[in-house]
């Protein structure tokens, strides 16, 4: 049984011209950041230099990794981005929250979804993003039970429409031989792939999370092999994807021009005990894993137990002043998440929630379009 997420086709958000404004240029200006030579060394050297807090067999993988591919270039813009915001504090600039090079809800742009939160040239830009290629995969991780597989779906349905041709995969299945790509076809209610067979593919649709690549790298070796030979057949690699980690706002809150957009954020692995988070953090705080997404592993106020726990076991984790959210008048919270294709805007969307973290769990949750006044 496929996994379902919640469209609030009936909700509809709000937002003023001027909120939004806000939101594209901070955006914008954060994408030429994050794409900078500069950015990116810092962002190497925080990830594998002498402060590096990688397990050292992982970082002797990506070390070996980035080594192989320091001469391919990656795409001058992610194919795919997406922003979340909150409400900031005391009626100040909308919060960054998180981004990413990975993101979820793209291509609920059908009448589901009534068809008015995207521009024009959707259907122009995300053909671009495939342009050349004519079989493609969409990948990921246990596919069934993911929350957006009636994205992926979606996304599979107008690339057919458009004579493409379309596999869903396990990511584990995929393969790289003789300069081939291959991947074994997901099925609904199909169990086993074990007896499936092959079909070979030009380009992947890549969605399976970086936490879940490193946590087992090599049930995913065929995806780290095309990284290093064929990047530009992977609509993102986890060398773009390593720039957009939470961790990349370290780096982005010292920007003038967008400070006042990024929450206060510090590591676990630059501090040493719990007073320093009060020291520098003197507010409310929200405590975040790095590597990790869904909510799982966020303390909203964390307790003292659960700090002394992140110290003692050397969790890496970032700790951040704590943003509202933006609030409907039933009480429910959401956030706004601006998504981008090759650098433009694709569509502005809203994730409600019920509780103390973004998650579609709660009863009233789910993703709706948001219109801008």
């Amino acid at each position: 049984m496929l996994s379902k997420l919640p469209l609030l086709a009936n909700e509809q958000i709000r937002i003023s011209q001027e909120t939004f404004e806000i939101l594209k240029n901070t955006v914008e200006k954060i994408l030429k950041i994050t794409q900078s030579s500069v950015f990116k060394a810092e962002m190497d050297e925080m990830y594998f230099g002498e402060t590096s807090f990688f397990p050292k067999e992982q970082q002797e993988i990506f070390r070996e990794f980035l080594e192989n591919t320091s001469d391919i270039k990656t795409n001058p813009m992610p194919r795919f981005a997406s922003f979340d915001f909150h409400g900031g504090i005391e009626k100040s600039a909308p919060k960054l929250i998180e981004f990413s090079f990975f993101p979820a809800g793209l291509h609920f742009y059908t009448e589901d979804m009534g068809g008015t939160a995207v521009q024009k040239n959707y259907e122009q830009e995300l053909l671009q993003t495939c342009e050349g290629f004519e079989r493609i995969g969409i990948i990921d991780d246990n596919i069934g039970e993911q929350h957006f597989v009636q994205e992926f779906l979606s996304f599979r349905n107008f690339l057919q429409s458009h004579g493409k041709t379309v596999f869903l995969a396990e990511a584990e299945t995929i393969q790289l031989q003789n300069g081939k790509i291959s991947l074994i076809p997901w099925q609904e209610n199909k169990t086993s792939s074990s007896m499936k067979k092959k079909e070979n593919v030009d380009f992947l649709y890549n969605r399976l999370p970086f936490s879940d690549f490193l946590k087992d790298t090599n049930r995913f070796m065929g995806l780290l092999e095309i990284e290093k030979l064929f990047p530009e057949r992977l609509s993102t690699t986890y060398k773009e994807w390593l720039y957009s980690e939470k961790c990349s706002l370290l780096l982005l809150q010292k920007e003038k021009d967008i400070s006042s957009c990024i929450p206060k954020t510090i590591a676990s692995f630059f501090i040493d005990h719990e007073e320093e988070i009060k020291q520098k953090l003197p507010g409310k705080i929200i405590a975040k894993p790095l590597f990790s997404y869904g909510g799982k592993g966020v303390f909203p106020r964390p307790s003292h137990p659960t700090l002394q726990k992140i110290f003692d076991e050397k969790i890496p984790y970032l700790f951040q002043e704590l943003c509202p959210p933006y609030y409907l008048e039933d009480g429910r919270k959401y956030d706004i998440r601006l998504l981008m294709i090759n650098g433009k805007i694709s569509s502005v969307i809203a994730r409600v929630y019920s509780g103390s973290i973004t998650n579609f769990r709660s009863e009233g949750s789910g993703i709706c379009r948001v219109e801008v006044e």
